[in-house]
């Protein structure tokens, strides 16, 4: 006779055991390292596990991209379309930022993008990228759509110094130093 918990059914109870092997070797892990055990991701199943080699891969291949489509944008630009320049140097920024999320995978990047240090940044940045779409595409005004892809670059900007130690201190004091404060 099986204990209460298990099922009689063979399959469901080699489940069972394997699920509760497994949690007693993340508890038995956590234990010893002194971290809390990760918690299943669903988004692990969205984005497997790849070598480090095809993530440099796609990280490179998704900054070229995001680079190629801001550029292109600012061709169009060159003939009169802030719609289409709107759009594409927007999207191409977006695919910029995000093309870390390679490096580092999608939950840690969103998490890092949510980190005190550079909620202010991210929030700035989007907000950016909004308003340069709705104005470019509901008021074409190219001083705001021009205006706003400045915020979207220097947001961009301070949120990629947060990576590099000291790098927003020596920013900071570059802007002193020329503002003569």
């Amino acid at each position: 006779m099986l204990p209460s918990g298990l099922s009689s059914n063979a399959s469901e109870a080699q489940r069972q055991a394997s699920s509760f092997a497994s949690s007693l070797s993340q508890s038995a892990r956590s234990i010893i390292t002194g971290q809390e055990p990760e918690e299943a991701d669903p988004l692990d199943s969205c984005f497997p596990e790849v070598s480090y080699e095809t993530r440099l891969y796609g990280f490179i291949g998704c900054a070229i991209s995001g680079f190629c489509v801001s550029l292109l944008g600012t061709v169009f630009l060159s003939f009169g379309m802030v719609a289409s320049f709107a759009i594409l140097y927007s999207v191409g920024n977006l695919i910029a930022m995000l093309s870390t999320m390679f490096l580092v995978g999608f939950k840690k990047q969103i998490k890092s993008m949510c980190d005190p240090t550079r909620i202010i940044a991210t929030v700035v940045f989007l907000a950016a990228l909004c308003l340069t779409l709705v104005v470019a595409i509901k008021k074409e005004n190219v001083f705001f759509v021009i205006l706003f892809i400045i915020i979207q670059w220097l947001a961009g900007a301070w949120y990629m110094a947060s990576y590099v130690p000291f790098a927003r201190d020596a920013i900071k004091s570059c802007c002193k130093s020329g503002v003569g404060v």
